[in-house]
């Protein structure tokens, strides 16, 4: 059951700074990030199709796709597709050209932006030319999709693996931020789970980088101390967004050494993307369990 956050003491004081209204606001939104395996490697002079299906889970417009490679892909067509049943319809709704020689993760913008909606499947369409190296997964750890490749034209082969890939959605509508449960007095050794909303879902890079952090403040006043801010790193390391309540999940895990003396008083701050202020928790560490 949820419960309202009360008017709190120096100890426990939540602090909710407001933030510009942002126009519109971009972030990841599907990911397959398992880059371990060659998924599709060769050297075909004539060419090689390949496609990863997603289904989307904000809705708005697809500002950028990322794929992982092992060999330069520029130059190379990029497309983005209808999907049915898995696999491309050739209902081609954008299409880029890779316009970097990098390797790895490499970020290929959209321009326009299709329009794509929620709880809609939508294809990554590659076309590879001469020595190409794809990264993806070991199986299909991607369960709203799949990768395939093109037998004969407009013939797609599904395979039981998936893509390294992101996928940008930028919506129309912006943050709303309020926590639905912030600790102010966690366990030293332990682990603090904090829960916030921003009104929806609007991707997993919503934090900014380097956010979350915590920072020493003075037992008595509540100030801030110079110099003991540093990154307070989410157990598993990244967020995770609770679909069925609609929060975004950050556990932290709290040092030992922090019940002793003044080194209990400090703040957790989670800082969203395009906000001028953080969000701030002030607490004091308990000892650990006995």
């Amino acid at each position: 059951m949820r419960r309202a956050l009360l008017p709190l003491t120096m100890a426990a004081t939540l602090v909710a700074f407001a933030a510009p209204p942002v126009a519109a606001f971009t972030g990841i939104d599907q990911r397959q990030e398992d880059t371990s395996r060659n998924v599709f490697s060769g050297n075909q002079p004539s060419g090689e199709t390949f496609a990863q299906t997603f289904t989307a889970g904000m809705g708005g417009r697809l500002a950028a796709v990322g794929l992982s490679t092992g060999r330069s892909l520029e130059g190379r067509t990029l497309r983005i597709e209808t999907a049915a049943s898995g696999v491309p319809t050739g209902t081609v709704l954008a299409t880029a050209t890779i316009g970097t020689s990098a390797t790895g993760w490499i970020k290929v913008p959209l321009r326009p932006a299709p329009a794509i909606e929620a709880g809609t499947q939508y294809a990554i369409v590659i076309h590879v030319v001469d020595v190409f190296i794809l990264h993806g997964g070991h199986d299909d750890s991607y369960g709203p999709g799949t990768v395939s490749w093109e037998v004969a034209p407009g013939d797609w082969l599904a395979r039981p693996w998936d893509f390294a890939f992101r996928t940008w959605v930028r919506t129309a509508s912006e943050p709303a931020f309020s926590w639905v449960s912030a600790p102010t007095k966690p366990r030293a050794g332990g682990t603090a789970t904090y829960r916030f909303s921003l009104g929806g879902f609007f991707g997993y890079d919503v934090i900014k980088g380097g956010s979350p952090t915590t920072t020493r403040v003075d037992c008595s006043t509540g100030t801030p101390i110079k110099g003991t801010t540093f990154k307070a790193r989410p157990l598993g390391g990244s967020i995770a967004y609770d679909a069925e309540l609609g929060q975004y999940v950050l556990r932290w895990k709290v040092r030992p050494q922090w019940a002793k003396g003044a080194l209990a008083c400090r703040t957790f701050e989670v800082h969203i993307r395009g906000e001028r202020d953080p969000h701030v928790v002030t607490v004091k560490v308990r000892k650990p369990a006995t």
